[in-house]
């Protein structure tokens, strides 16, 4: 879980996590033992629309890095879209959001085909998102394509695969969170 992971890095000093719904912010804190966690005091939960959440809800000091994660499929189109609705907020140093990976690799497959990524590869993707995704590592941008060619395998495979007319089996799903 990435709260729990970021919380623990004694380089991490405060943590903001908004959500739209106090029923999610709810389940987080009862699901997952959170009262155990150790650096739980550095996360501040905001009930809010991040995509309208006032500089007052998010505090003073500038934001070191922003990481967005409020769509439920990945490759969506909305993803570049709300991140950067949201770092106009924001102003974040460096952004990343849930499912870049992904774009990182249609982008890259589209524009240079099997060419392996590079450092200029990033830098023309996050200008491309108008975005400050940072400096991504040669070994990101190189998994990001892997894992774009497994979720397009993935999603052909989904596509083809016959239905169930038997109600005790579900018809397989796209990537979804849970």
């Amino acid at each position: 879980m990435y709260l729990y992971n970021l919380c623990r890095l004694d380089r991490v000093r405060q943590i903001i996590a908004i959500d739209i719904d106090a029923d999610v912010i709810e389940l987080l804190r009862r699901a997952t033992d959170f009262a155990s966690w150790p650096g739980r005091e550095k996360i501040r939960f905001v009930h809010a629309d991040a995509r309208k959440a006032p500089a007052e809800q998010i505090g003073p000091e500038p934001v070191d890095h922003l990481y967005v994660d409020i769509w439920p499929d990945l490759g969506t189109a909305e993803a570049v879209v709300a991140t950067r609705q949201i770092q106009s907020n924001v102003h974040a140093t460096q952004v990343g959001y849930w499912g870049q990976e992904i774009d990182f690799g249609h982008w890259h497959s589209a524009r240079k085909g099997t060419r392996r990524p590079n450092a200029l590869d990033g830098a023309a993707f996050a200008r491309h998102c108008r975005l400050p995704l940072g400096q991504l590592p040669q070994s990101y941008l190189e998994a990001a394509c892997v894992a774009r060619n497994l979720f397009v395998a993935k999603a052909k495979e989904d596509a083809i695969a016959p239905q169930s007319s038997s109600p005790s089996i579900a018809p397989r799903q796209r990537f979804r969170t849970v």
